[in-house]
């Protein structure tokens, strides 16, 4: 699987992963891009889109943050969308590599705009602290 541009190998991790998406409301949006489009703003996202309760994984382009349109980014170095591309389930790979620094989440909305998206089950499945400790 190509980690940007693979939209049929991110639709059926998507769809294994479909409880995740299940709370978010139409809309709610991830985003993954590589990290050297974030200078200039020009290259490809894959965007996964909440839309009906499901995940759906769609191919657009990446014009900078300001025209993102998602809710959090992935910003990747080229090892980590080598090893996602290789990877059985990328999803749960992303937090050892935004632990190793290889991938950067960005944040694009606020924690109360995530809360009334749905977005916690998403950051759980991540295994991404989203309330902390003071529930």
């Amino acid at each position: 699987m190509a980690a940007i541009t693979d939209v049929a190998g991110w639709q059926a991790v998507l769809d294994r992963e479909a409880a995740a998406f299940a709370p978010m409301q139409d809309g709610a949006a991830i985003g993954l891009v590589a990290r050297e489009h974030l200078p200039g703003g020009l290259g490809s996202a894959m965007v996964w889109r909440a839309e009906g309760g499901l995940g759906r994984a769609h191919l657009l382009p990446f014009q900078g943050f300001a025209k993102a349109g998602v809710d959090l980014l992935f910003a990747a170095d080229a090892e980590a969308l080598a090893h996602l591309a290789g990877e059985s389930d990328p999803l749960r790979a992303l937090k050892g590599l935004v632990r190793k620094g290889n991938l950067n989440l960005y944040i694009m909305t606020s924690k109360t705009d995530l809360q009334e998206r749905g977005f916690e089950e998403f950051l759980d499945t991540l295994g991404l602290a989203f309330l902390g400790a003071c529930r």
